[in-house]
This record gives C-alpha cells, structure tokens and sequence, in this order.
C-alpha cells in the first residue's frame, strides 16, 4: 500500500523520494525528491509507483532522520512562518498557488521567499515535522569523517613551534606501530613517552659533533605533540586503548559500564546464592600455644543475591581457592543460627538471622566449585552450580562488597591487623601483635554478620510492591518478605544429611594404635567389635575413608557404605579434644619438627658413639698384631679349633678368680698352675682306668 511520508529508493539509481500527499481517489500524488538540490513537490501517478515496485525498478525503505535539538529557537522560528500554509494540501504543493500562498507570509512576516522555500523543502524532505526545521549545521564539516586532503595539514595554524606535517597513511602507521610497541605493552607507559619514541624512530637525524660524539635532534618536519594526542585518540578510542593496555579480563572486571542490577537475576531469595572468599587482614594466634603465630585466616561469605542477606561464612585457615573452606561455609548456610552463635557465646532470636535453606543455584569462583567437588551438591541436593568466568570477581559483586564492608567495624580494635605501613622501612611488623585465636576472630565476624542483616541497605533498589508495604531494606526484612511473597527456590535439608555428605574427606590409617588421623587416634564401635586394631597389629595397617569437621577434632566419620559412623578420640588423646584440625596440623607439624630436630641430635650422637667404638676397635686389634707377630705359625688350624673349649674353660676360671674380692686372690696364679688345677678336675677315661680290657672279657 502507498502511503503518506512513505519513502522509495530508485533501485537503479540511488535515488530516493517521500511521498507528501495522495488525492482522496488514490490516483495521483505529490512527492519530493531527497537530495541537496531538489526541486519543488512535482505529480506522479500512483499507478506508475504501483508499477515500478511491482517491476522491482523501486523499493520501500525505512530511513530514520536524526537531527539536533541544540537548534530549538531556528525550529520555532521556521514552524511559526510556514505553519499555517503546509497545512493547504494540496494547493501548497502547485506551483501558482503555492507562490500566492508564499506572498501572503512575505507581507505578513516580513521574510524573503528565499527563507520560506528553504523552509518547505527542509519540512517536507525530512518527515513533515517541525523538527524537520532544524538548520542542520551540527552536521556541518563532517564530525567524526576523515578528510582526505594530504598536501596540507589541516586543524588550527600553530603560533610557535613546528606548524606539524599533513597526516597520510604513512604517518598513520607509524602512530601505529609506535602505540602498539611502546603505549599498549606496559600498562605504565605514557603517551608521552610514546610520542617521544615517535619522534625518535622516524623524524630524527643522527649529528656528528668535532670531538665525534652523536647527537640525536628533532627534524623541524615533524609531527607535533598535539597532532600525535588527537590521532592516538582517534585511531584507538577509549574502550580500545584500555582493553590493549590491561587486557580483556581486567577491562570486563574494573572498566565496563555496570547498567544492570543483579536483583533481577535473583527475583526471590534462594533463587542464587553467591559464595566468596577473602583472606583476613590480620594475624592470628594459635589456641593451644597463643605464643605461636599461625598466620592469616580465610573468610568465606554466602550471600542471597534477593535479599542480600548473608547466609552463612567460615572463617579458618584453609586457602582462598580450597574446596574445604568452600563446604564449611555452605553446611553454615543451612544451619540454625541461633544453634550456631550459640557455639560463639552468642544469643539471638531466629529473626535476627533466619537463614537456614539451601538454594536453587550457587554462584562460584572456578577454582573450589568445579569438577567433582561442585557435583556432590548437584547430584546430592539438585543445586546448580554457576561458575564465574576467571579474574572476574566482579561477576560476584553482591558478596564481594559485603566481604569487604565486614572487616572495617573489626579493625579499629583488633590486634594483628595489617595496616598500609606494612613492610615499609620503619614500619610496624604486625605479626608480633597477633593475640587472639581463630575462634575469637570468628566471634567477632558474627557479630558483624548479624549487625550488617540488620542494618538497612539504602542502595537497595526496592520494587513497587515494597514500598506499597513499607519494607525497610534491610537485609532480614526483604528476606522475609521475599519468602512470604515466594519461597519457591529455597531447598530444606536435613542438617545432619548435609553435614555428613558435603564434610571434606580424608583417608585415615587403622593401625594397632587405632584409627589414626592427622595426628591423632579414635575409635568405634565397629572396630572395637571387629577387633581392627589386633587385625592391624598381626596383618598391617590399612586405610579407610572419613569425613571430618575441621572445626572440631573430637570426632571423624568413618564411611560404612551408606552409613557416616561418628569415631571417637581415644581416652588418652585428650590433649588434642576441643581444638580445630587446624590447630592440629600445628601441633603434628610441631612434633614433626621437634622429631626432625631430636632426630638429628640423635643422628650425631650415634655416629660419635661409632667413631669411638670404630677406633677403639682398631687400637685392640693392632695390638692383638702386635704380640702375634711371629707366632702365627705355632698352631695349625686345626689344633686351634680343636682346643676352643679346652681354652674357654681355662678363661673361664681365670675370670672366675679375676672376680674374686682381693683379700681372696692375693695367691699369684699362673697359666701351668691353672692347667693342673683344671686337670685335677678332669674326668679319667676307661682306657685310663684300665677297665676297657676288664670289660672285654
């Protein structure tokens, strides 16, 4: 159908015109060419149209008019003149009457025909609008069009100085070259110094001096600074020039726009939960030896994208990116927190923080949340894990602010925390004011937590239904609310299931000792009534997989098919009951050192002993030499194995005198009276006695 400001291209030519009017028979109209020189609104019949679209030789198009508002005076001024007569259809659009009409504006405005003809066809060729008055001088000098003149240089003459050099493709490329090599490669690199690498490469002379040294100068051809700043502007704009100098990742993380909310991802609570982690800017100290120093801990935040209530934490000593410190924040989320303060000295109604659910999705770090830690939630409790893309922290904005925002109400008072002086040179080293223990920070990181639920959030941006309702943005509250209004997403699990099937896992070793596990012993009922330990002591040890708590070594659950079976720590093992395994790591890694350390004492000490025996050894036996030199040959080798016993037994008496007290061996004893002492005692044979004939007969 042809219609009123419809706009057809002449396929052939380019060419476009508008339509301005149709007469009430459809068979002729009025239309008006759309370029520079047109002329005035001329006649063609609609059949012709109907034809030339049915031919292909035109075609419809949509084209949209951009003008400029800056000029609203010019567009009053021009509608207020020809408004009356654009409205005389179609005598506006012949000729005769057209030029009557005009006379008529002359003699009551007071305007040339010249201004009023401009002001029709700039009505007409733009839409028939009265935005369509604008004078167009914003599209004057082509803004943002290269000019293609190269034998001048354009822009504004320069008072002092080089006056600059025409801008070809060559120079071009060489801003190019000299902004990829010397700019974009070092993030701390100037465009300063990339304009004066410019001028080195390409418009530079080498100068001899007399005495033979080279002087680099500056040809007077050149291109300016100036000139320099506006191209490397113009070839790279400012999302370029970032993204070339510190890289996609960093650019999507710190540099993008942020247009969006993360609310509408999350349109109730448990529809996502983001975890993170942060390490802990303070030093803590051991809970069994507050003298040793164990270092920084981790803080892990499970926050409600909906709500932005945090939902559960940890706080320990496993690393930023580890699967174990990940799983103990996420068996808090679906804890009753007035159960878990409780452990912490601390009293709270079930309002003040009612998380215990698990939800529909969690949003991660790759790191600790791929591969097969993140299916034991999936296939165990159907919650899709999400994974952020790596370096994007970002991704997780609403956790990584709050883990920010928690320690600043800590660090005013605490010791140990690391202040903007650390490692500078006369700075404090604030290890050495680390005082208190994991369990400590860990109180006061929930009295944080439970300041900041309650606390309103005045970025939140609450929905109409909210403030219909009067909800007060703070985190319990809009958390409430959401459940109320749609609980769909939230998952409720058992707490023990969860606990038993997301602990970490570790593989102990029975031994005839017991179950041994980082250190320390348990036991079971099952290995008492399979008797393991002697099974261990006369077969050898085996291993067996657990799932232990890290917070808490009095217990690990030791695998038994489907079954978690609770093992005990020995009676004797108390000295390692109500501490966390990271405490028992220390004190395993303690005994390791202290074993290593007395090892080597022992190591010297034995091998001194040898040294010792070795040359004592060696003085005896050249001794032994000595006196047998030259006697050697005295007995055979058999006559000396012959008379081992009849010599022991001389020695024997000989030490059996020796032992004597000496008011009993004052007699000098010599070998030939030991021998007729000894042959006193010797038993006569039968040849001896003569009884060997007797017997005969």
């Amino acid at each position: 159908m042809i219609a009123v400001n419809a706009i057809y291209q002449r396929v052939e030519t380019g060419e476009k015109f508008r339509v301005l009017w149709i007469n009430p028979s459809i068979t002729y109209a009025y239309v008006i060419d759309l370029k520079e020189k047109a002329k005035m609104p001329y006649e063609m019949l609609v059949e012709d149209i109907k034809r030339e679209l049915l031919l292909k030789e035109i075609r419809h198009i949509e084209e949209t008019v951009t003008v400029s508002t800056q000029s609203e005076k010019v567009v009053n001024n021009g509608w207020g003149i020809i408004q009356d007569i654009v409205k005389i259809e179609p005598e506006i659009y012949q000729k005769n009457e057209r030029y009557r009409l005009i006379e008529g504006i002359m003699s009551n405005k007071g305007v040339s025909d010249v201004t009023i003809y401009s002001y029709l066809k700039r009505f007409w060729q733009g839409g028939m609008t009265p935005v369509a008055l604008n004078d167009m001088r914003f599209k004057s000098g082509g803004k943002g069009k290269e000019k293609n003149r190269s034998d001048k240089k354009m822009g504004r003459r320069t008072r002092y100085g080089t006056s600059g050099i025409p801008v070809t493709e060559e120079v071009k490329r060489q801003i190019k070259v000299v902004l990829e090599e010397y700019y974009f490669k070092k993030e701390e690199a100037t465009l300063a110094f990339a304009y004066d690498m410019l001028i080195t490469l390409y418009y530079s002379s080498i100068k001899i001096e007399k005495d033979g040294s080279k002087i680099v100068e500056a040809k007077d051809e050149r291109l300016t600074r100036r000139q320099f700043h506006y191209w490397a502007r113009k070839l790279y704009n400012p999302s370029q020039t970032i993204r070339k100098k510190i890289g996609e990742k960093r650019y999507q993380k710190d540099h993008r726009g942020t247009a969006g909310s993360s609310i509408y991802e999350a349109p109730s609570p448990g529809s996502r939960f983001e975890i993170d982690s942060t390490p802990g800017d303070i030093y803590l100290v051991s809970e069994y030896d507050r003298t040793n120093i164990i270092g920084k801990p981790t803080i892990y935040a499970v926050v409600d994208v909906f709500s932005r209530l945090i939902v559960g934490f940890y706080v320990g000593l496993e690393s930023s990116s580890s699967w174990f410190g990940a799983i103990q924040a996420l068996i808090n989320t679906i804890r009753d927190k007035v159960h878990l303060c409780g452990e912490y000295d601390i009293q709270i109604k079930e309002e003040q923080w009612p998380a215990k659910y698990f939800p529909k999705a969690i949003l991660a770090d790759r790191a600790e949340f791929i591969g097969y830690n993140s299916d034991l939630i999936t296939k165990n409790f159907n919650v899709r894990v999400e994974n952020t893309s790596s370096f994007r922290a970002d991704m997780k904005g609403t956790v990584e602010k709050i883990l920010d925002l928690i320690p600043k109400y800590i660090r005013p008072f605490a010791p140990g925390f690391i202040e903007a002086d650390y490692l500078e040179r006369g700075g404090k080293d604030y290890r050495l004011e680390a005082k208190l223990t994991i369990k400590e920070f860990s109180s006061l990181i929930i009295e944080c937590i439970i300041h900041y639920n309650n606390s309103i959030r005045k970025e939140y941006p609450l929905t109409k239904e909210m403030i219909l309702e009067n909800i007060v943005p703070a985190p319990c509250n809009l958390w409430e609310w959401g459940c109320k209004n749609n609980p769909s997403n939230l998952r409720h699990y058992d707490q023990e299931l969860v606990y038993y099937s997301l602990l970490p896992r570790g593989t102990a070793t029975v031994t005839q000792e017991g179950i041994k596990f980082k250190g320390a012993r348990y036991t079971c009922e099952l290995a008492d009534n399979e008797n393991w330990f002697a099974l261990a002591r006369n077969n050898g040890t085996w291993k067996v997989t657990i799932s232990y708590d890290s917070r808490n070594t009095n217990y690990i659950y030791l695998h038994n098919g489907n079954e978690f079976l609770p093992c005990e720590l020995l009676p004797h093992q108390e000295s390692f009951a109500n501490v966390t395994f990271e405490d028992l790591d220390f004190l395993d890694q303690k005994l390791k050192r202290q074993m290593a350390k007395q090892e080597t004492s022992q190591l010297s000490k034995d091998i001194t002993h040898l040294t010792k025996i070795k040359e004592k050894t060696e003085t005896f036996v050249a001794q032994a030499d000595k006196e047998l030199e030259g006697r050697r040959n005295e007995k055979t080798k058999s006559e000396s194995i012959k008379n081992i016993n009849y010599y022991r037994e001389i020695e024997k008496n000989k030490e059996r005198k020796d032992s004597l007290p000496v008011n009993q061996s004052h007699k000098e004893i010599s070998l030939t009276s030991l021998i007729e002492e000894e042959s006193r005692y010797n038993r006569k044979s039968i040849l001896e006695l003569g009884l060997f004939n007797s017997i005969k007969e």
